[in-house]
């Protein structure tokens, strides 16, 4: 074979795979692209490019991610087949070795279940990873350490601020006595009541004693004034029997006023029987009066 020859065929086989790759970058700007959207809570460190895969096998790769309102973060894939999430299947951030490379794994799911929508948000879950675990180890050792100086706080205080333990001691202080005064109080309180139900107890028995007194006294009163009255009731027949013979005789000293002179004693005279047979008549009517009563009584 000439060198012409072999030139020709360098160059065919040059052209060809020229052709080739523009053929395939070509089919790769102008071929449909799938475009899914995932949300995650966390996505640690997974990056653009890193592969999507469904079952293990690879079907897409990480192409954006985008922060929404809730803080949570939105993960774009693009695909370039249809890629099947049912409603069953289930997406995750997974880790992949030690040095903790992420991926995006899909499971099938159920094939009886329905295809969601390539519109639709799909919730996924994020694994942790070594780094994770490290990052959350750093963490719990700075809480640690925060929590080891807030009990110091507590026990000890600062330079510009009591402890709390100084102050809920005080406090205990002052609450005990508080109670302290307080029971004090009520105890003698509760002697002035004691003292004052025992002298209203003595109140009570010496009424009651009085009490007593009088009713068994109140019937001999009440026989005492009936024998009164009935005095009183014989007595006033004899007083009007005495007015009416002295007006006779003021009367028959009234028919000789020389015998008596001018008549002013008589006329005083008459003046008192008047006041007498009036006593008398009232007597009769309304029986003694009120204050007489309780005179006798």
């Amino acid at each position: 074979m000439s060198d012409r020859k072999l030139g020709y065929i360098v160059i065919a086989l040059v052209l060809c795979v020229g052709l080739g790759a523009v053929s395939y970058i070509a089919y790769l700007g102008y071929s449909p692209m799938e475009i899914r959207t995932l949300r995650f809570n966390q996505v640690g460190s997974l990056a653009v490019e890193d592969p999507v895969r469904m079952n293990g096998t690879l079907v897409g790769s990480v192409r954006e991610f985008v922060i929404d309102d809730d803080n949570r973060v939105l993960v774009h894939i693009h695909s370039r087949k249809p890629i099947p999430i049912r409603t069953s299947s289930r997406a995750s951030v997974k880790v992949k070795g030690v040095m903790g490379e992420r991926f995006v794994e899909i499971s099938l799911g159920d094939p009886n279940d329905s295809l969601i929508p390539k519109e639709q948000i799909v919730d996924g879950i994020f694994e942790l990873g070594p780094s994770e675990a490290i990052s959350y180890i750093d963490l719990l050792e700075e809480k640690i350490i925060q929590l080891k100086d807030i009990t110091a706080l507590f026990a000890k205080g600062s330079q510009t601020k009591r402890s709390f333990i100084d102050d809920f001691s005080d406090a205990v202080i002052f609450i005990d006595s508080f109670v302290n005064t307080l029971n004090t109080g009520l105890t003698g309180i509760e002697a002035g009541l004691n003292k004052g139900l025992e002298q209203a107890a003595d109140l009570a028995a010496k009424t009651i004693e009085f009490t007593a007194a009088v009713s068994s006294k109140t019937p001999e009163i009440i026989d005492d004034i009936d024998v009164i009255l009935v005095k009183i009731d014989n007595l006033l027949p004899k007083i009007e029997k005495f007015v009416n013979q002295v007006e006779t005789i003021t009367a028959s000293i009234d028919g000789n006023k020389y015998l008596w002179g001018g008549g002013a004693e008589l006329e005083k005279m008459k003046t008192l029987l008047t006041n007498l047979r009036e006593f008398t008549n009232y007597m009769r009517e309304d029986g003694l009066p009120l204050t007489i009563k309780l005179k006798l009584w």
